[in-house]
């Protein structure tokens, strides 16, 4: 179970797994569907100087790659 929160993409609702971590100039997160398939989560940086990384991107806006993979495992 993740508790890094949800976010729907096409008709699907994808379950963060992971603290978005800084990756040079975007996080970014890995992310599951209930079929357990993966997608890489980003968001782009747009306040390099802030303290407070909840201020480093627009975390409503993001950018989804699929990862065409499943990993037997996972559960959302």
């Amino acid at each position: 179970m993740s508790d890094y929160g949800e976010i729907q993409f096409k008709d699907k609702m994808l379950k963060i797994m992971q603290l978005p971590y800084i990756n040079g100039d975007f996080y970014e997160a890995l992310s599951i569907d209930a079929d357990s398939y993966e997608y890489l989560v980003k968001w782009d940086v747009i306040n390099e100087n802030c303290l407070d990384e909840s201020d480093a991107c627009n975390w409503e806006v993001f950018k989804i790659t699929e990862l065409d993979k499943y990993k037997e495992g996972y559960s959302i």
